[in-house]
């Protein structure tokens, strides 16, 4: 009697009505209305969390494509801005760049370990980046300013093809969860 018990709790209660080892009077009905509506329930939760991937994918695509243009934007005024100007003011202005981008890539990790993120800290390692590429161009300038301009363009590759290379991530990441 014990083994049938268990048994009979292991399986689901329509097996157990068809072997006709539980009562019909035992096996509780929902009614349709109910069905229907747990139904529907069960459908938009599907349909919300589907939307909401594909939400935050986007979402995360368009924050890389606003990122990667300006970071292409900034280098593009910095060599535009660096023919057009005199040394000594463009190596004054790239340093007080270079210190504003410090400190933002300070506050973005500070900002990233208050709220655990990891979303801020790649900012933080983006922008700490770009601030080297910007000390290494300063470097550069004085040194061989004649290939600057190759070397310019060649970054402003390098950020493209990165930031493709991420989204494209995104993107291969929200497939193989759906």
């Amino acid at each position: 009697m014990r083994r049938e018990k268990i048994k009979v709790e292991e399986k689901t209660t329509k097996e157990v009505v068809k072997k006709g080892k539980l009562k019909k009077k035992t096996v509780e009905k929902i009614p349709e209305e109910k069905m229907n509506k747990i139904k529907k329930e069960i459908k938009d939760s599907k349909k919300s969390k589907g939307g909401k991937k594909l939400k935050d994918r986007n979402t995360n695509i368009f924050k890389n494509i606003i990122l990667a243009i300006l970071f292409i934007s900034y280098f593009f005024i910095i060599m535009i801005i660096g023919k057009n100007i005199p040394v000594i003011s463009l190596v004054q202005g790239l340093k007080s760049v270079i210190i504003i981008g410090a400190i933002a890539s300070i506050a973005l990790f500070e900002i990233a370990f208050k709220k655990d993120s990891s979303e801020y800290m790649f900012y933080g390692i983006e922008v700490a980046f770009v601030d080297a590429i910007t000390v290494w161009m300063l470097d550069l300038y004085s040194k061989m300013s004649d290939i600057l301009t190759y070397l310019f363009y060649a970054v402003i590759v390098l950020i493209c093809v990165y930031y493709l290379g991420k989204s494209l991530y995104f993107v291969v990441k929200a497939r193989k969860q759906s």
